[in-house]
């Protein structure tokens, strides 16, 4: 019997990351425009519970998309997919924390995601107020450009905290903000984990996150170690996650 070698994955291709983070980064200026018009306007859902902003923004992706990849497939929250007609997938969540959006607190985030054959391959996450992008690729690292302007070679490698956790970084549910801007908190060194407990059907939007996290040197996985878990998930420095664990889910 011939036995197979698995082969890693091929690290993302760099044109590929800079489109991902150029879209995003147009978009997250909509979003903090709109941020600043009537926010109780473009907080008005639609008969599928799509708000005014969510719409605008995920419209802009899916036109940039259009231009830059007219051959991938595109889901998103208007629920119009578009199949694509090769590996790769685009996945945008257009508007994390619309309950902060809509009482004028500036910590919502904005998330875009492309999948291959492989698996994800590119991952942005932006905090549109704070005017901070985080993008990720596969075997790429993570960098952080921040400004009102995307300039890729201004970015700079960004890496989770190798300190021990203290009880003072640490990120609970209850904390203020959602998952993904606690995360980008934590993948640029000011915080020391993240906690998250949410059901599965919300982390389907949240797929950029466990790449930005480890190629920023971390790891997100249950209190068995399982990257794939459904249950409470901590997310912190992949050398310290075992120590971590053990002592904030085994009180």
């Amino acid at each position: 019997m011939t036995k197979t070698t698995a082969h890693p994955a091929p690290p993302a291709d760099f044109g590929l990351l800079r489109t991902a983070a150029c879209l995003a980064h147009q978009a997250g200026l909509l979003a903090a425009n709109l941020f600043h018009g009537d926010r109780r306007r473009a907080a008005i859902t639609d008969a599928a519970g799509v708000t005014a902003v969510e719409r605008a923004v995920e419209e802009s992706i899916r036109a940039g998309l259009g231009a830059d990849a007219p051959g991938d497939a595109v889901v998103g929250r208007l629920g119009d997919d578009e199949p694509g007609g090769g590996d790769r997938r685009w996945l945008i969540h257009p508007l994390d924390g619309v309950p902060f959006f809509c009482g004028g607190i500036p910590l919502f985030t904005l998330l875009l995601t492309c999948a291959d054959a492989h698996g994800v391959a590119a991952g942005v996450l932006v905090m549109p107020m704070q005017q901070e992008l985080l993008y990720a690729g596969r075997g790429r690292g993570t960098r952080l450009s921040t400004g009102p302007e995307f300039v890729p070679e201004q970015s700079r490698l960004t890496r989770i905290s190798a300190a021990t956790a203290d009880g003072d970084r640490v990120l609970w549910p209850e904390d203020v903000g959602g998952v993904p801007y606690k995360t980008a908190l934590l993948a640029t060194g000011r915080a020391d984990a993240v906690v998250i407990a949410a059901p599965p059907s919300a982390r389907r939007w949240w797929t950029p996150l466990p790449l930005i996290v480890r190629e920023a040197g971390g790891l997100i996985a249950d209190a068995a170690g399982d990257e794939a878990g459904r249950g409470t998930l901590l997310a912190c420095g992949q050398a310290g996650h075992d120590e971590l664990r053990g002592r904030l889910f085994d009180q």
